[in-house]
């Protein structure tokens, strides 16, 4: 066992006993019946935590212990709680061990005093963690406000009549105890909470740039305030950016598809040239058969852009509905403007390449179709060139008469 559970187990045995000072002694007064009980677990546990006098300590139901450093392996008993604050204000952490006289108070017990040392410490601990510079004496905090700068230097010296002015303690304890815990977090998120802490800090002392050690510990409830204000503030920013960045690559990812598409698209429309290669062909074909046989081709050539254009408007809209779906669960970010403003920007751009594109596919497949019905009006005129000539000129006074 370690002398903390020595003493915790001291602490229960002795709990509810009154104590007093008699020269270098503090003396714990005991129940008879628990001296009885216990007489030889007092003795044993005293010799554990290091004192010297344990087998002659018990007198009369009393226990004396010798205050004198010589009596003890290790001084751990103070006479009261300023002799042990003067003890121990310099020091990094409060000690883990300790026995103090009057009143009488264990590690394990529930004082006052010793929650507002406690406050003291982890305020010490903290300003450790978030200083610019710090040491066992002091801690310098450089802060910024409205583009001037100003340091702080806050000493870690208080008097035990300071120490004892601090009001709600309880509250405060609970408060600073969980506000450094918080602070150890060691995850992605420990550098921007000690940020946030110095900015607390910064706001509720801005108004006085001499502020001391003694204000932080007193204004304890208000940092913490302001702290949990600014982290929220915080964790908003941070999961808009987030969002934002999911937006970018919602974005970034539509755009490469749709760019693969219209690459793919102008792959087809490369079967244009070759349409006008064989409808070339029709000038210098002079058989009905060669004739027949590049229409043919015309035809297939325009079947091909057809069926390909069709996938693709196909494929267009099934995107243009996953773009939709995508981004209308931002779109009902109500409470962040920014959020909705950009998820709609984004989608607009999307649908607006969405329809260019298609539009893009509609030119191809009317040039296709032109080589082909050109094609093959050609190759008529060429065939039976005195019908089409009658043809035209019958269609050209129709249109005359109806016109006028």
């Amino acid at each position: 066992m370690t002398i903390a559970d020595d003493l915790s187990r001291l602490a229960q045995i002795i709990n509810g006993a009154s104590s007093r000072v008699e020269g270098y002694y503090t003396v714990i007064s005991l129940e008879e019946s628990i001296v009885i009980v216990n007489s030889s677990e007092i003795i044993r546990l005293l010799q554990s935590i290091g004192y010297k006098k344990a087998t002659t300590c018990i007198e009369n139901n009393e226990i004396w212990l010798d205050r004198q450093v010589s009596s003890w392996d290790d001084a751990i008993i103070y006479e009261n709680v300023e002799s042990f604050w003067s003890r121990v204000n310099t020091q990094n952490a409060l000690p883990k061990n300790y026995i103090i006289g009057t009143p009488l108070i264990l590690p394990t017990s529930k004082n006052e005093s010793i929650e507002k040392i406690h406050i003291f410490f982890m305020w010490k601990d903290i300003l450790s963690l978030i200083a610019d510079h710090h040491n066992s004496d002091c801690s310098v905090l450089f802060f910024t406000n409205e583009n001037k700068s100003y340091t702080v230097e806050l000493t870690h010296f208080l008097q035990y009549s300071e120490i004892n002015r601090l009001s709600n303690s309880s509250l405060k304890y609970e408060i600073i105890k969980e506000l450094l815990d918080t602070i150890k977090i060691n995850d992605l998120h420990k550098s921007e909470r000690k940020l946030v802490i110095r900015s607390a800090i910064n706001e509720v002392f801005k108004a006085n740039g001499t502020f001391n050690f003694f204000d932080l510990l007193n204004s304890t409830e208000h940092v913490r305030k302001k702290y949990d204000e600014l982290y929220e503030i915080y964790t908003k920013r941070f999961s808009v950016n987030k969002i934002l960045n999911e937006l970018d690559e919602k974005n970034l990812e539509f755009t490469s598809k749709i760019n693969e598409f219209i690459s793919s698209n102008q792959t087809k429309a490369l079967t244009i040239p070759g349409a006008l290669i064989a409808a070339g062909g029709l000038v210098k074909a002079n058989e009905t058969t060669e004739a027949i046989l590049i229409i043919a081709g015309l035809w297939m050539i325009k079947k091909v852009n057809y069926i390909s254009i069709e996938i693709f408007n196909e494929t267009f809209d099934n995107l243009r509905s996953r773009v939709e779906s995508a981004f209308d669960k931002y779109l009902k970010f109500e409470e962040n403007k920014e959020i909705k403003d950009n998820a709609d920007s984004i989608k607009s751009g999307i649908t607006g390449l969405i329809d260019k594109a298609k539009k893009r596919m509609r030119t191809v497949k009317y040039l296709a179709s032109a080589m082909f019905y050109g094609g093959l009006i050609y190759v008529g005129y060429k065939q039976f060139p005195v019908f089409f000539e009658k043809s035209a000129v019958n269609l050209f006074y129709f249109l005359c008469h109806t016109i006028s």
